[in-house]
């Protein structure tokens, strides 16, 4: 699974469109639809990514590791 995989598996668990999740992080919703396609965030933005998926930042680590 992917980085983007996981970030869009996450948001529709929680029940959020791309719009409210990027509201939550304080981002462009055009930047919240480029992570599920593949972008990756800034470390200064995956800090409010993993506190609004409800994981630590270690794990997202994770999934960029394995996509490469």
């Amino acid at each position: 699974m992917t980085l983007g995989q996981y970030i869009r598996r996450k948001r529709q668990r929680r029940g959020d469109t791309q719009e409210q999740a990027a509201k939550h992080v304080k981002v462009n919703v055009l930047t919240w639809g480029r992570w599920e396609r593949g972008q990756l965030p800034t470390l200064a933005i995956a800090f409010r990514l993993a506190d609004y998926l409800g994981c630590r930042l270690d794990k997202l680590r994770r999934y960029v590791e394995q996509a490469n």
